[in-house]
């Protein structure tokens, strides 16, 4: 079997060598199974990057996952670009893709990671040259009501011809029904895969204190900025610990919010048992995770919450909103979830995994994180995917 991957974002570049990591991630487990996978990739330089240069392998042999690029710089923001040229960026993926057949074979199975454009860029194949294709939606932009009506028009066309139509959580799922009923169903929910790095990793379970003197740690890691909702996180943790030294939060990540948060703690008399570790790269959030007792995730909106995966795996208990994807990873034997925007229940849920810390057991965490969204898991549910569409 053979499959293409095409992700709707630039795929694991020097400047943004978080993107498309998830689909990184799915081409190596597919590869290790025996089927041979490519990645194709288009879109337009980011605006920031004009003065400054963008470096990006054209063509590279991952571990034989044959990956081809195409960027091109343009005097506008990205996110405006894709949608005023449109054309023309249907058009790089088209270039890139006949590259690809030249040189790799025409694929069974197209997989593409979003409608909106990597949907756009698998319908005019599938017209081209009748390859199936699957569509697997990550987009908050749906749950979020900022998709245009060209947009819904496109995102609807496209689940309407796709094969087989997937997506990260349930609530995306009912999202996306509401908006598309007639052409979407929600049978099909594939969560993205854990990193290889939180479920090689051996001895995640540690003796949580070293020492009585050690501070207990909770832990967030997102970017700084109003979805990922830090303000709430500092206004619930000093409610119930300020002032207590053996209780310390740690934010990890960049943002626009950055000096406000700062800002923030400082009003709240918390300053001093906040840390703000800034950008960490995958190793640095393994570090993280590992060394925390308790990650916290207060987002407003969320379509998966791959953090939250990452820290159950190190065996840590979790706090999260009801913010989408996190309902269908908390449970009651891995932590505590809370509305969302409610700082009163996430503090509470707070000071209970604090309280009650040694109640949750490190191994049963770890354990259910891996049978659910580990490699395997994720693996087995796609292949049978892949082998009804080739049957």
């Amino acid at each position: 079997m053979h499959v293409l991957i095409i992700p709707s974002e630039h795929y694991v570049t020097q400047k943004t060598p978080l993107g498309g990591i998830f689909q990184h991630q799915q081409a190596h487990a597919l590869k290790k199974r025996g089927i041979k996978m490519g990645v194709i990739s288009a879109g337009f330089v980011p605006f920031r990057t004009l003065i400054s240069s963008y470096p990006f392998a054209i063509f590279e042999d991952e571990n034989g996952i044959g990956t081809y690029r195409c960027y091109k710089r343009i005097l506008m923001p990205e996110r405006f670009a894709s949608k005023i040229f449109l054309k023309y960026l249907i058009g790089l993926y088209l270039d890139v893709f006949d590259r690809y057949i030249a040189e790799q074979g025409i694929p069974n199975i197209i997989h593409a990671h979003n409608c909106l454009y990597a949907g756009v860029a698998a319908l005019e194949i599938n017209k081209k040259y009748s390859i199936p294709y699957l569509i697997t939606e990550h987009s908050s932009a749906f749950g979020r009501g900022v998709i245009s009506c060209q947009q819904a028009k496109l995102a609807k066309e496209v689940l309407r011809n796709a094969d087989v139509r997937t997506v990260v959580s349930t609530r995306l799922a009912e999202v996306l029904q509401q908006l598309f009923n007639e052409v979407f169903s929600s049978e099909n929910v594939v969560f993205n895969i854990l990193d290889r790095r939180f479920e090689e990793r051996e001895n995640v379970i540690e003796a949580r204190r070293k020492n009585n003197n050690s501070a207990f740690t909770f832990l967030s890691i997102g970017s700084l900025d109003a979805n990922k909702n830090h303000s709430d996180l500092l206004h619930a943790f000093a409610n119930g610990f300020k002032g207590n030294g053996k209780v310390q939060l740690k934010i990890g990540g960049i943002g626009p919010l950055m000096k406000q948060l700062k800002i923030k703690a400082m009003k709240l008399g918390i300053y001093k048992q906040v840390t703000f570790t800034g950008l960490l790269n995958r190793d640095g959030v393994l570090n993280e995770m590992l060394n925390c007792d308790s990650f916290v995730l207060p987002s407003i909106y969320e379509t998966f919450g791959v953090a939250l995966i990452e820290a159950l795996a190190c065996g840590k208990p979790i706090v999260a909103t009801k913010c989408g994807g996190p309902e269908d990873i908390v449970n009651k034997d891995n932590g505590i979830i809370v509305p969302a925007k409610n700082v009163d229940a996430l503090g509470k849920a707070m000071e209970s995994i604090y309280s009650n810390i040694e109640k949750y057991d490190l191994n049963q965490i770890r354990n259910d994180c891996l049978l659910r969204f580990g490699e395997n898991a994720f693996v087995k549910r796609l292949l049978s995917i892949y082998a009804s569409m080739v049957n």
